[in-house]
């Protein structure tokens, strides 16, 4: 398929990593897995259910130890029921921290 045109505007890479999030504002943490990633947002699966124009603050824990983990706020763009059970939510990033 040569012929393909991408259509996003940053590269988007898989990955398969803890996120660790809060609904701004507040103190409670909880947990999600990092699906995709890229510098415009993160694609997460959690079984918080949370709606569109959230604002999160997230940490995306690396698999590797010596890598330092990804901290941003975020806004949710979109929610739906992920295959695996629980929520797929869709966040763009807003802020690096």
């Amino acid at each position: 398929m040569d012929d393909y045109d991408e259509k996003r505007n940053f590269y988007r890479m898989t990955i398969d990593c803890q996120v660790h999030f809060k609904i701004a504002g507040e103190n409670q943490q909880y947990l999600a897995q990092g699906k995709n990633l890229s510098s415009s947002g993160i694609l997460m699966v959690t079984d918080k259910e949370l709606h569109p124009g959230m604002e999160l603050e997230v940490v995306v824990m690396p698999v590797v130890g010596s890598t330092q983990p990804l901290r941003v706020n975020t806004k949710v763009i979109r929610v739906s029921k992920a295959d695996e059970g629980g929520y797929l939510i869709a966040n763009s990033i807003v802020a690096y921290k």
